[in-house]
């Protein structure tokens, strides 16, 4: 799940336009709008979570939709080059699954104060893909880090970065896994370390 409908090069903070640049951010902007449809027009309450870079547990890496985490994890734990595209500069704001689950829960019991609000769920915190490299390759000691280069793909976003602003002051809620933190519990699961 991403957020690359929102922007191309900026901050995207709440409220701010939003003009998808694919089919894929479009569609879901169209589900806002709906919720904003129903919420005025039809007497529901509506609460858009706009998920940002997720990773955790149980995320396919062989899936198409699956994050670069997972890609990144999986590629590296079985001694495989992991493919990075352009300078590797290009930043993704990456949550936690277990932070995503405590907004989602903070949203269903909030109280509304309109019939309708949206909220970016990230962290606020913005991570380079050579930046992540270097994370998953520290939390697998004893496998290598490489890495093939390929040019960056068209209308790739160069800076994804959420304003969370809005979710901590309206639910208090504040992403407390750090990218570190979730990789290593990310790692553990994929090993079938137990946690206690």
């Amino acid at each position: 799940i991403n957020a690359e409908f929102f922007f191309f090069f900026f901050f995207f903070q709440e409220p701010s336009a939003i003009e998808p640049i694919s089919p894929y951010g479009l569609q879901k902007l169209s589900s806002e709008h709906y919720g904003r449809l129903f919420a005025t027009n039809g007497g529901a309450e509506f609460v858009a979570l706009r998920f940002f870079n997720v990773y955790g547990p149980r995320q396919d890496p062989h899936s198409p939709y699956s994050g670069v985490i997972s890609l990144f994890m999986a590629k590296v734990a079985r001694d495989r080059p992991i493919t990075v595209y352009g300078d590797g500069k290009q930043t993704r704001d990456f949550v936690f699954v277990k932070d995503v689950a405590q907004a989602l829960h903070r949203s269903l019991a909030m109280s509304m104060v309109r019939p309708f609000e949206a909220f970016n769920v990230a962290t606020g915190r913005e991570t380079s893909v050579m930046e992540l490299a270097q994370s998953v390759a520290e939390c697998l000691p004893g496998h290598g880090l490489q890495i093939i280069r390929k040019p960056s793909m068209p209308g790739d976003i160069r800076v994804s970065l959420a304003d969370v602003s809005r979710l901590h002051h309206r639910l208090g809620w504040v992403p407390s896994t750090t990218l570190l933190e979730g990789l290593k519990e990310l790692q553990e699961y994929e090993t079938g370390v137990v946690r206690h």
